[in-house]
């Protein structure tokens, strides 16, 4: 609801940080690549959440695969 109502249709520059990476965990969304295999955190400052990262960067198996030495 916060995206919505301050952020959505606006350029926008954020500082976040990495908190750290899931492995082989369940696409986020049904309609989403079966084929997950990383998920990065990251925090922004400011954050909306002291529990939970405000980023869930999704990455593919294929995705991964190509460029594992740098997700590693």
């Amino acid at each position: 609801m916060v995206f919505n109502e301050k952020y959505e249709n606006y350029k926008i520059e954020w500082e976040g940080y990495y908190t750290d990476t899931k492995r082989k965990q369940q696409p986020l969304f049904a309609w989403g690549d079966k084929r997950h295999e990383v998920s990065i955190l990251v925090k922004m400052d400011p954050s909306e959440s002291n529990v939970f990262a405000d980023l869930v960067l999704s990455v593919s198996s294929g995705l991964y695969k190509k460029n594992k030495s740098m997700f590693e």
